[in-house]
């Protein structure tokens, strides 16, 4: 199994941030490239980077902020995949924290790399607020 961590600090308030990190509906917010989401009784499935990939809600805690979700379904070659985004304060503002664990443990620097992408991108909303 693989399992890493990506962070970022933004200027926002983690009650700010979360109310963009914790919406599992609105994905296309929180990944560029993200299309066509379609969202149906805990899962979302959306195409992004030509592939259709369909994830499941696993739980999501308003008081801890924390939102953790599983590929089940458009990755080829994932066994298993779960992934926690965590909203929590930080000096100035907040940090993101996005864990990943994956089966097999070579596609973890792949998610890894997605995720801090998509941290960075997420510079642009989290930092105006």
């Amino acid at each position: 199994m693989g399992a890493s961590t990506v962070t970022a600090h933004y200027t926002s308030t983690p009650d700010a941030a979360w109310l963009l990190i914790g919406d599992f509906d609105g994905i296309a917010s929180v990944f560029k490239g993200v299309e066509d989401v379609v969202i149906g009784d805990g899962t979302r499935m959306f195409t992004l980077m030509g592939m259709r990939i369909t994830e499941r809600l696993v739980s999501r805690d308003d008081d801890a902020k924390a939102l953790t979700y599983s590929i089940v379904d458009g990755v080829p070659g994932i066994e298993s995949h779960e992934a926690t985004i965590r909203v929590s304060p930080h000096e100035g503002g907040c940090e993101v924290a996005w864990s990943v664990t994956t089966v097999p443990a070579e596609a973890e620097p792949l998610f890894a790399d997605s995720y801090a992408q998509a941290l960075k991108g997420l510079h642009q909303s989290l930092d105006a607020t």
